[in-house]
């Protein structure tokens, strides 16, 4: 289930937007690089049919971070939300990929904010080491990086 209206937050011209499933295959010929990037890149297997199907079904979540200065897509990453043996719940982002990371990367306290508002405990982020130095509000275990979210209520 994706957030109501769709996530989208704004810094300036920096934003980070979570595409309507209707809008995936249209989005996908400005994004299909990085998103190829990111899943090599986190291990997984770049299956564009698959992911495709993913989004449409709710079970994967694409956003896309973009300067409306430069009307370009500098990222996309995917996220899936699942639940864990104990009740828990869990944000994790699958892949991201993209250039100008370090003017973007601080959009992850929006998926944050998504993934509190889905009910998930955690974010999980599974990638490559580099990630470690540039989310440093996460714990290291493992490769896999996560933060513990504040849920109101």
């Amino acid at each position: 289930m994706l957030a109501p209206h769709y996530a989208r937050a704004d810094v300036g011209d920096e934003v980070l937007w979570c595409v309507q499933p209707a809008m995936v295959e249209a989005m996908l010929p400005h994004v299909r690089d990085y998103l190829q990037a990111g899943y090599r890149r986190s291990g997984n297997v770049y299956a564009e049919g698959i992911m495709v199907n993913e989004i449409k079904c709710g079970r994967l979540a694409l956003w896309v971070a973009y300067c409306q200065g430069r009307r370009e897509c500098d990222a996309a990453m995917t996220t899936r939300i699942y639940k864990l043996d104990d009740g828990h719940k869990v944000c994790q982002v699958v892949a991201l990929g993209g250039q100008r990371l370090r003017e973007w990367v601080h959009y992850i306290d929006q998926i944050a904010r998504y993934a509190a508002w889905e009910g998930c405990d955690t974010v999980r982020v599974e990638g490559r080491e580099g990630w470690s130095r540039l989310l440093p509000a996460f714990v290291r275990t493992g490769v896999i990086l996560e933060r513990r979210i504040a849920r109101d209520g």
